[in-house]
């Protein structure tokens, strides 16, 4: 047999016999902020709409007025994910100039409004983001629009002031989610529209300013106390405005920025709770009214369009808190006012519609990411590696393992440990090797299995135990190999796939199934094509994709096929439009799939194309934005934020690279982060638990680096997860316990473009061996506490639960789940000698199942009787005794386990 090195050196280049050691060395720097980018416009241009934020990441778009259609009653939802706006339920009643607030059971409430501008609205309807659907609820004591909606801290909501049939009001009314009815409060001291109302960190509500439609601007202000339901005046804004925007800052001040009286504004000023006074501040660059103000992550604010000049500018702002100065930043592609602005989850600014400088309305939708991502340097590791792996253990560590060093396979492994940012040798290897694949199964072991020895390929696959850091020699391979794929299934197996091995001249089709319960191999279905450095990713559907790589002759292949689990066979898909290996793939939060880069059939690909398995009956290519640099041989990794990042590689000219892009889904577009310390090729990334990516294992070196997406939020405004009911069995709702799940709230606007509150938790779960995303909808959510509906099509295994709130992600906790408990069928009832029921069932061996007893179905699972647990009385077969069911009343049973 050839040495195995120059066979590996073959296989992964064929165009060079040796890959030159280079290292380059470049100072770290951070990427330009990035402009504003287009996406998927609105199915129905409109303004004087609401835009809400819902718990599960996505943007409820409602009523406003049409270009054409005038005052509407359509509802569409933005998805970040994919940067589309899709149409959803349709409100009851057509309306403009409305409110829209999230409920803490996680509904929307609509309320007010007018229909065509001749008198306001009292109905009030909710959206339940789980069927799509609107329902009426009780309607408000007296109509109003230009009103002002408060989330209250006790969950009620604060409606005040606003317009009636006869003008400006100062009535306010409580909204009860639990009665689903309103109630009078204590009325504003004066009668004001066009104001703004912001929740303070004490629980009381500032509402500031107002007028407009004839009536004089307004300079007074008041606060709402909740406890007792009254209203107090306090210190007079210097400057009397409407239409301005209010935003409470994380120090406890609120600023208010812009507005009008008889022209617009460029004027702020901010109110001091401590002081009880206002004080001004800088002044805006340019003078503005309905315009939207949105607080970042990091703490300062960002100022976008408004009315400049009697037309919609695209001018943008940020306030320096610190400085107390304003900085002119991008421009929107499009100038407007009376649009929304919602900070999404991901730290991005969404701008959705608006009015244009002839006042119609606008469907343009566009985001700002205010990140500007960036590197740092963390521990070295002990042995350097070139195509070693690395994998996040449920212990929050890094086990990085295999690869060659100078011509050596590597059997040293070692151990990250996020909190010092250092290494720490862990058990050997059994077996040094190279280019094997890396599995993180279901129970939170590591399966490590084929690769390359020094002189043949190594047979015995080996297994990680995190608990006592042992490797464990498993069964064999069938047909060794190196340089497959290896994707762990939904039912918990390992699919081998394709590769390089010894009973084929070239890449092979054979694929097998692991076991990870007895540990061994048995074949499956050969795929149609041999290949070796492809790619597969596990699909949502639970298929496989495979994706090009090399076939016979060092051939570059365009093909790709999924492979069925239940069948065990493999079916053509659409193939790519070109043909490449050394390429990376990422399964999108969307479910699909981003192939991105590698080397071509006669050169390095700058190529990006995204699988859609939905579209057609074998799925479909689309060719998205061209990566900044072309590379092969570099990495991938999708971010908390739904962004791909892909880092280093080789250039056309065989260079190592410093760089890294990111890749945004909504836009399709790639945009350079910051450069790397020390350029890496065929590095791995590792996402952490603080959010942070580990870059490690580049070509034969001992440096590591760090990701940090540079949102540049201080850490007292970081949610914090406590606890979390781990483990989980799908169907079951995932209960999370912690702290700040409730952020900052921003101002609701009466002034038409309201900027949405984001100060709601927006929960991910993140499946760790394959990325898959989802995000969850609330049963109810608090400042403390998170409550999710029943968790369903997702993996078993260990995810990563993160909270965000204002843009802001939590730490991330570890999260098992489990298969969904089976049904269990009470079977051969018998009654006993002395009156009491034996049952019987069956279950999986060895389980401890809990048996409770009650005569009501519907009594609270709190009030439902423990008989204690069920009797293994053979393999799988249980049974008990319920001693109360003496009497003939009806009984029902619930087993669980434990």
């Amino acid at each position: 047999m050839t040495n195995i090195f120059q066979r590996l050196a073959l296989v992964i280049n064929p165009r060079l016999k040796l890959i030159p050691f280079i290292l380059v060395f470049l100072a770290l720097e951070t990427a330009p902020s990035a402009p504003w980018n287009n996406i998927g416009p609105l199915n129905l241009a409109r303004h004087s709409h609401t835009a809400t934020l819902l718990l599960n990441g996505k943007v409820l778009v409602t009523g406003g007025v049409g270009r054409i259609v005038g005052v509407t009653d359509s509802v569409e939802l933005y998805d970040p994910a994919t940067g589309s706006n899709q149409p959803t339920g349709s409100l009851n009643i057509f309306r403009r100039n409305h409110t829209a607030t999230l409920l803490l059971n996680g509904k929307v409430l609509v309320a007010g409004g007018s229909f065509d501008g001749s008198g306001a609205l009292s109905d009030a309807e909710l959206y339940d983001a789980a069927s799509g659907k609107w329902t009426p609820t009780g309607a408000m004591i007296g109509p109003r629009e230009f009103h002002t909606a408060t989330l209250l801290q006790n969950g009620m909501v604060l409606v005040a002031g606003g317009r009636n049939t006869s003008g400006p009001t100062n009535s306010a009314e409580l909204y009860n989610p639990a009665t689903g009815t309103w109630q009078p409060t204590g009325s504003l001291h004066t009668n004001r529209n066009l104001h703004t109302a912001t929740l303070l960190p004490n629980g009381q509500v500032l509402v500031a300013g107002g007028g407009g439609f004839g009536a004089s601007a307004i300079s007074g202000a008041e606060s709402y106390n909740p406890a007792t339901g009254n209203w107090t005046s306090v210190d007079n804004m210097k400057v009397a405005r409407f239409a301005h925007t209010s935003t409470l800052l994380l120090n406890g001040q609120v600023l208010v920025a812009g507005g009008a009286g008889n022209a617009p504004f460029d004027s702020a000023e901010f109110f001091d709770p401590a002081s009880g006074s206002w004080h001004l501040t800088g002044s805006l660059q340019t003078a503005r009214d309905l315009h939207t103000a949105t607080l970042l992550p990091n703490g300062n604010v960002m100022v976008a369009g408004g009315i400049f000049n009697g037309g919609g500018t695209t001018n943008v702002e940020v306030y320096d808190v610190l400085a107390g100065t304003w900085t002119t930043t991008n421009a929107l592609n499009t100038g407007c006012w009376n649009h929304t602005a919602t900070l999404l989850a991901n730290g991005s600014v969404l701008v959705i519609g608006g009015r244009d400088s002839f006042g119609a309305g606008l469907a343009h939708t566009e985001v700002f990411d205010a990140a500007s991502g960036f590197w740092s340097p963390t521990g070295a590791s002990n042995v350097p590696r070139v195509r070693g792996k690395s994998v996040l253990l449920p212990t929050g560590k890094v086990l990085l393992m295999a690869g060659t060093s100078n011509q050596f396979a590597v059997t040293a492994t070692e151990l990250f440990d996020p909190a010092p940012g250092t290494w720490a040798p862990a058990a050997s290897l059994n077996f040094g090797r190279i280019q094997p694949s890396a599995t993180l199964l279901a129970d939170g072991s590591v399966l490590l299995a084929g690769g390359f020895g020094v002189t043949n390929f190594v047979r015995f696959s080996e297994r990680y135990n995190p608990a006592t850091g042992i490797w464990q020699t498993n069964g064999p391979l069938i047909t060794p190999r190196g340089l497959h794929t290896a994707t762990l299934l939904l039912n918990g197996k390992v699919l081998i796939a394709g590769g390089i091995d010894d009973t084929s001249p070239g890449p092979s089709r054979s694929a097998e199934l692991y076991d990870p319960a007895i540990s061994n191999f048995t074949p499956t279905g050969p795929m149609n094509t041999g290949r070796s450095e492809h790619r597969a990713i596990r699909l949502k559907s639970g298929k496989v994709l495979v994706v090009a790589g090399f076939g016979t002759n060092s051939s570059v292949l365009n093909s790709a096929e999924l492979f069925d689990p239940g069948a065990g066979t493999w079916a053509p898909t659409a193939p790519l439009p070109l043909g490449l290996t050394s390429h990376t793939a990422t399964l999108l939060p969307d479910g699909k799939v981003l192939v991105a880069g590698g080397f071509g059939t006669t050169n390095t690909s700058d190529g990006a194309f995204v699988f859609d398995p939905e579209s057609g009956s074998n799925g479909s290519w689309t060719a998205v934005g061209s990566l900044n640099i072309g590379r092969w041989d570099h990495s991938a990794i999708l971010l908390p934020n739904g962004k791909v990042l892909v880092v280093g590689g080789e250039d056309k000219s065989f260079n190592f690279l410093p760089n890294a892009e990111i890749f945004d889904p909504a836009t399709g577009q790639w945009t350079p982060t910051g450069s790397l310390g020390t350029a890496l090729q065929e590095s791995t990334l590792t996402l952490l638990p603080n959010g942070k990516v580990l870059a490690e294992a580049g070509f034969i070196t001992t440096v590591a680096q760090l990701y940090d997406g540079g949102l540049g939020f201080p850490n007292s405004s970081q949610p914090q997860v406590t606890a979390i009911t781990s483990p989980l069995h799908l169907g079951d709702s995932l209960a999370i316990a912690g702290a700040k799940f409730r952020g900052n709230s921003e101002g609701s606007g009466g002034n038409e473009a309201q900027s949405s509150a984001s100060d709601c938790p927006v929960i991910q779960l993140r499946n760790i061996e394959s990325g898959q995303v989802q995000f969850l909808s609330a049963i109810s959510w608090q400042t403390n506490s998170f409550v999710s509906l029943p968790i369903t099509n997702f993996p078993a295994g260990y995810a990563l639960v993160t909270v965000f709130v204002n843009g802001i992600p939590s730490a991330s906790q570890f999260l098992l789940i489990s298969p969904a408990l089976p049904t269990i069928v009470l079977l051969n009832p018998a009654r006993l000698p002395n009156g009491s029921f034996q049952f019987g069932f069956v279950g999986a061996p060895g389980t401890n199942f809990t048996v409770l007893a009650a005569n009501d179905l519907s009594l609270p699972l709190s009030n439902w009787t423990a008989l204690g647990s069920a009797t293994e009385i053979s393999v799988g077969e249980f049974q008990f005794i319920d001693h109360q069911a003496q009497n003939n009343s009806p009984q029902f049973y619930r087993v669980r386990s434990p």
